[in-house]
């Protein structure tokens, strides 16, 4: 007998945009599991208030319908127009502002304080509490369990004492990075403080199980289980190197050069003025008539060091304080500025191509 399934996929939901991060893509590829093993009658929802967003979404990343339930009516029928995700005028004249002046304290502070007394006359969706959804407590009441991808569990689960609960945590960055989110007033200030002992927990990396049990002592090391990322099927090595080549030359990437690939949203939570520090003193360390460095290549039975030129190709799209990074891109040696590729937001079939083309 086939289980109840009630699927979270509010970060679908997650800036409205119509691209695969990492979040997203997370949600389409477990929940494409799921539905594959045939074991689970599935029903989604989003906690966020942002349903459209993370129906459009569903539908554009996942080949097959799956049933969806809104918070707020019995029946859910997408708008023939799409809510327009252009930026606030708001936005517009920040973004403007920290391009002129990515350095300045004072402006960033004043600019929050714009931030939140708008919010406080006018606040968004996401901001705003809700009352118990009726309907999610009738589906709750009929289902064995509960699957959240995302940071927490909805408040309607208590209706039904018997449903199991499974949250995945993905890292505990607002908690280990605090001063990073002293701006971000739409994360809650303590999402895991409510685990109860009959959650089930899965972590993506023994670091985030390790985070979990360390800030929150409350939280049992049995109930956490690490189930580490996995690639999906399409990511397989390819030996036609005129389709490699051919995504290369899509995104601007040399073809005759090997190169260092990132995959990642350009965030400055990834550490990426880091890593571009490092490039820089790997590259300045080589030999200044050539620009060369010493490579590392692995296979053949053992490492072979070789002198290679190599570039470093960084992919994704722009994320936030991108800006941090990006300061520091402008401030490198011309020689070095030259070796780094930024392609941007990368097409889901282009990247076993990216991968393959990766020394």
């Amino acid at each position: 007998m086939k289980k109840r399934l009630i699927f979270d996929i509010a970060n679908l939901a997650l800036s409205g945009q119509p691209t695969m991060m990492g979040l997203p893509r997370y949600v389409v590829e477990i929940l494409k599991r799921f539905i594959k093993s045939e074991k689970f009658d599935i029903v989604t929802i989003c906690s966020l208030p942002e349903e459209e967003f993370a129906v459009r979404n569903l539908k554009r990343f996942l080949p097959v319908e799956v049933p969806f339930q809104s918070k707020n009516s019995e029946t859910y029928t997408l708008p023939d127009k799409p809510i327009s995700t252009q930026k606030t005028s708001l936005s517009k004249i920040e973004e403007v502002l920290k391009n002129e002046f990515p350095n300045s304290r004072f402006l960033r502070r004043i600019i929050s304080v714009c931030r939140t007394i708008k919010w406080k006359i006018s606040p968004p969706p996401f901001l705003i509490e809700h009352k118990l959804s009726p309907f999610y407590e009738r589906l709750v009441k009929s289902a064995d369990i509960y699957f959240s991808p995302s940071y927490k569990l909805i408040p309607e689960l208590s209706v039904n004492p018997a449903i199991r609960k499974v949250l995945v945590v993905h890292d505990m960055i607002p908690i280990v990075l605090a001063d990073m989110y002293k701006e971000r007033v739409f994360f809650p200030a303590d999402p895991w403080q409510p685990i109860m002992p009959d959650w089930i927990i899965f972590t993506v990396s023994e670091s985030a199980k390790y985070d979990l049990l360390k800030y929150y002592p409350h939280v049992l090391p049995e109930q956490i289980t690490p189930a580490l990322l996995g690639a999906d099927e399409r990511f397989i090595p390819c030996q036609d190197r005129n389709k490699i080549e051919s995504v290369l030359n899509k995104y601007s990437i040399p073809t005759n050069t090997p190169y260092i690939l990132s995959v990642a949203t350009l965030d400055i939570r990834k550490n990426f003025d880091h890593l571009m520090n490092c490039f820089t003193q790997w590259v300045l360390s080589s030999n200044e008539k050539t620009s060369d460095f010493n490579f590392v290549k692995i296979g053949g039975g053992g490492t072979n060091r070789e002198t290679l030129n190599c570039n470093l190709v960084l992919t994704g799209s722009g994320g936030w304080q991108d800006r941090k990074f990006k300061n520091v891109f402008a401030h490198l040696p011309k020689k070095v500025r030259e070796k780094i590729v930024f392609t941007g937001y990368v097409d889901d079939t282009d990247l076993p191509f990216l991968y393959n083309g990766a020394s």
